[in-house]
């Protein structure tokens, strides 16, 4: 038996007292899809599957429900007999010493550390779950069951709530009249900049970024040269002069983090090198509003 919850707080606790309720009743091999961050919120799989998700490698992947059959019951008050509190209630204080916890409209979030860095996680998601895992095994020097994480991330969730808000972006960002753009690598660098230039900076203190499955790693910029500039690009895009112009205009638009956006439709007769084109921008379709794709009614799909 697999569990698929919808993408968020409430469908994740919910799949997990099914989990629950199915193996009382002595179903076995149940197990609960994870679902992968980045997925559009409150998504489940009656909604169209986005762009670079694959289904059957999630059920492929789905873990098994293990039954907490060492913790107590618990009564009304969150104690379990003899007044022992359940990991399900541990969880969220021990979190609470270590992660900020803020909404960004309804989705909530936490700021942890992971191998001495800043990431940015949706309370949800596998990856924050993944982070309890580890903070429960350091805490008890066990494994935590399927239980005591709904529990705690429902808990989690609803304190967030009440933390404030806090905007969360993807791939770039602005703050105080300055342009930041996440270079996506495991240092978690992002660029500065502002009217006097750029700067490669570790962590900004004020923005918060997402990311997804999806997300590739930007080449961080480098000083020298200028050269000819952007037309450098020129010789790796089959397009015309017109053109190039609007390839320009389009990556320059998908740096900033406010719309109006603009789309993007690329088309050619059979066998035209439409790929390269592509290829140079890439890096820029994490936000899935500025995703280039053909004209309504082709098969035109991005490579």
């Amino acid at each position: 038996m697999v569990v698929w919850p919808d993408n968020d707080s409430v469908g994740q606790s919910y799949a997990g007292k099914v989990a629950v309720l199915a193996s009382r009743v002595g179903a076995s091999g149940v197990r609960i899809v994870q679902l992968p961050e980045g997925l559009p919120a409150k998504w489940d799989l009656a909604d169209p599957v986005p762009v670079g998700v694959n289904l059957e490698a999630l059920l492929a992947e789905a873990e098994p429900y293990v039954a907490d059959e060492e913790e107590p019951d618990t009564d009304e008050k969150g104690e379990g007999q003899g007044g022992r509190l359940s990991s399900g209630d541990l969880l969220p204080r021990w979190a609470r010493e270590f992660a900020e916890l803020f909404c960004d409209g309804e989705e909530a979030f936490a700021d942890v550390l992971m191998d001495g860095q800043r990431e940015t996680l949706p309370i949800c998601s596998t990856g924050f779950k993944r982070w309890l895992r580890r903070l429960h095994l350091e805490r008890t020097g066990k494994g935590a069951t399927q239980d005591a994480l709904t529990h705690a991330v429902e808990n989690l969730d609803a304190q967030a709530a009440l933390a404030g808000q806090r905007r969360v972006y993807l791939r770039t960002a602005s703050h105080e009249g300055r342009l930041y753009i996440d270079l996506g690598d495991d240092s978690r660098r992002v660029v500065e900049i502002d009217a006097e230039g750029w700067r490669v900076l570790r962590e900004p203190p004020e923005v918060r970024f997402r990311r997804t499955q999806t997300a590739g790693a930007l080449p961080a910029p480098a000083s020298g040269d200028a050269g000819e500039g952007i037309g450098a690009l020129r010789g790796f895009l089959n397009v015309g002069d017109d053109a190039f112009v609007l390839c320009v205009a389009w990556l320059l638009a998908s740096m900033r983090d406010t719309g109006p956006s603009r789309s993007w439709s690329s088309q050619g007769s059979m066998g035209a090198p439409r790929v390269p084109l592509r290829g140079c921008c890439a890096p820029w379709w994490t936000r899935p509003d500025l995703r280039p794709g053909g004209y309504p009614g082709t098969r035109e799909t991005p490579s």
